[in-house]
């Protein structure tokens, strides 16, 4: 604030405060009055003040047409000249400035001219980052949440737990969209842009993507829960698709079929069941109940006794020289359809026409209602198509003649 109202004072040669004496600066004695009495006050944080003290002279009466551009003028020359000492400041601290921290997550030393490494200056220290770690660290704070309500929390630095500045947060944007060689290849971009699309405030970030950040949340559960709590929550998902089923279209499984397995199969249908519940659009919601009845139903059809155990018997002689059955071993029945498993017969139409999808919610039974609008017409495919076949036989019919 001090060295501001300094180069207000050299920039418009004002000296101990003789407004009017005549010198030959070329300066109106009526600017130096303005910004010699209005010199900033410790009353509101500077980069804010220094604006209201701007405002205060533009708008003064005193001030017309003819010296409203001398003000924005000075000011600009004011600004830059305060801009250029902060620069040559920061450049003489972040140049004497140690590297505190030179690996990455792993603990693999980091060099600052590597590729997609980041050098961030904090706190007069210097920090490396791999790119992709820094935008996991990002990622983890933005997606916090309880018990799947978003609770996004500030970015902050891991090595000494302490928010990064704003500054800081745009420089990683501009690295990551501007220096970065491989920016087009990195994941878990996506969320960081969208916080930077709201000028990284965290309220408008909340309010405007609180639905996308739920099925980060969801995507994130999956992906990091302990097996056992997977595992109940799929059993439990199993109970909700049984209910109301008669028992040849159950999903029945022994207690005995390894917990590792279920979870390893079926945790793919887990996240769709958890979007079905957890999401903010109803929309979503039933579509992804929708698709999660029709996966388990097909799942169910393709092997009827999935997860039974099959106790198979061997023909044994016993001492007493008769021969009986005994318990030879337990058979697992683990065969089980591909989730991923993909219908392709409409795969080259399918660029042609859409279909909107609607879903009606009747007892908990989402029933799918589309209506398609295409501008293709599949006649005008068969008649070219029968069109080329003709030409193809008239070929022919002149090659044997």
């Amino acid at each position: 604030m001090e060295t501001f109202n300094k180069i207000i004072n050299k920039v418009l040669k004002i000296e101990n405060n003789n407004f009017f004496t005549h010198d030959s600066s070329g300066v109106d004695p009526l600017i130096k009055v303005l910004f010699g009495f209005n010199n900033i006050k410790k009353n509101n944080p500077f980069y804010k003040q220094k604006f209201i003290f701007f405002k205060k002279i533009i708008n003064s009466f005193y001030i017309k047409d003819q010296r409203e551009e001398d003000v924005i003028n000075y000011f600009n020359k004011i600004q830059r000249t305060y801009n250029a000492l902060n620069r040559f400041a920061f450049l003489y601290k972040f140049k004497k400035a140690k590297i505190i921290v030179n690996t990455d997550m792993i603990l693999n030393e980091i060099k600052e001219n590597d590729k997609n490494v980041i050098c961030i200056y904090h706190e007069n220290a210097k920090y490396l980052f791999k790119l992709f770690d820094l935008l996991k660290i990002i990622n983890m704070s933005l997606i916090h949440s309880q018990n799947f309500f978003a609770d996004p929390l500030c970015i902050k630095n891991p090595y000494n737990n302490l928010p990064f500045g704003k500054n800081i947060l745009y420089y990683i944007h501009y690295f990551l969209t501007e220096k970065s060689r491989f920016f087009y290849k990195i994941k878990d971009t996506d969320l960081f842009l969208k916080f930077h699309s709201c000028q990284f405030n965290l309220t408008e970030f909340l309010n405007k993507y609180e639905y996308l950040l739920r099925e980060k949340t969801i995507i994130n559960y999956v992906k990091n829960t302990i097996n056992d709590d997977l595992y109940k929550d799929i059993m439990n998902m199993i109970i909700v698709f049984n209910t109301n089923k008669s028992e040849k279209n159950k999903i029945l499984i022994d207690e005995k079929f390894p917990k590792n397995k279920i979870v390893k199969i079926f945790t793919p249908y887990l996240n769709i069941f958890l979007n079905s519940k957890y999401l903010l659009l109803p929309i979503l919601k039933y579509k992804y109940a929708y698709e999660l009845e029709k996966k388990l139903t097909e799942f169910q059809r393709f092997n009827p006794l999935f997860g039974r155990i099959k106790v198979i018997y061997k023909n044994k002689i016993c001492k007493d020289g008769k021969i009986r059955k005994l318990k030879y071993k337990d058979e697992i029945n683990e065969l089980y359809i591909n989730f991923n498993e993909y219908n392709n017969d409409t795969f080259l139409k399918d660029h042609l026409s859409y279909k909107h999808i609607d879903f009606e919610n009747t007892n908990n039974n989402f029933v799918l209602i589309y209506s398609e609008n295409t501008h293709y017409n599949e006649s005008d495919s068969e008649d070219e198509d029968a069109d080329e076949d003709e030409d193809e036989d008239e070929d022919e019919d002149e090659s044997v003649s």
